[in-house]
């Protein structure tokens, strides 16, 4: 089993899940709710936990978010911070809650990527499976050409610079990291593996999507 787990800027919760009113084939205004996690959880194909961690506002900026999940059979959680810690603070105080034992792995899975693959999971689990090893799987930074290449092991030297990963959730919680780059150095510490799968197809929404994460980003390190 896997935590989807979505760290989300409260600027950022329609890119997550979102109302949209389109006209039906009558012409009436028909709601159709849509996001990265609603697609995330689309293409997940295993036993799963949806956490949706949201730092910065109020309940109130939640309510489609809280309702899609009331409408989920699967476990979740709403995980509100009102606070504005950062990504990583964010991560690892929903991270020390978390069942290593009944949710092995975490996906953290930032809500300005989609994904499209609906294999995404196996592609994962595959090299998890290959190399006990490993304590972390990374997709590209960005999209690109590469889907059909083979996964690949981060060298000594070398460290995942997207924010699209897969982890041992025993591994987040012990080293409760800052960054990626220094979850992939401790990992190698301890003698583990991290590997890029270049395999995983997703999208970053348009240059609107990007200023958004720009302005949060900023605010997060103000």
């Amino acid at each position: 089993m896997i935590n989807l787990l979505m760290p989300i800027h409260v600027t950022q919760a329609d890119l997550a899940c979102a109302v949209l009113i389109e006209p039906d084939d009558q012409g009436f205004p028909k709601e159709r709710i849509e996001g990265t996690l609603i697609d995330a959880v689309k293409r997940t194909d295993i036993h799963y936990r949806i956490i949706a961690a949201v730092e910065g506002g109020t309940r109130s900026d939640l309510w489609c978010l809280e309702s899609y999940l009331k409408g989920q059979p699967d476990p979740w959680k709403l995980h509100h911070e009102p606070r504005i810690l950062g990504q990583w603070s964010l991560i690892n105080q929903v991270a020390s809650d978390l069942n290593y034992k009944t949710h092995p792995f975490t996906a953290i899975i930032p809500p300005w990527i989609r994904i499209l693959d609906d294999r995404w999971i196996m592609k994962f689990q595959r090299v998890f499976q290959t190399d006990h090893r490993a304590m972390i799987v990374a997709a590209l930074a960005e999209p690109g050409k590469s889907w059909t290449l083979p996964p690949n092991r981060f060298t000594q030297h070398e460290h995942p610079t997207g924010e699209f990963f897969v982890c041992k959730t025993a591994a987040l919680q012990d080293m409760k990291p800052k960054s990626l780059a220094e979850f992939s150095r401790k990992v190698h510490q301890v003698g583990g593996t991290r590997w890029l799968h270049p395999g995983i197809e997703f999208q970053l929404d348009d240059e609107n999507t990007r200023k958004t994460k720009a302005r949060a980003t900023a605010n997060r390190d103000s």
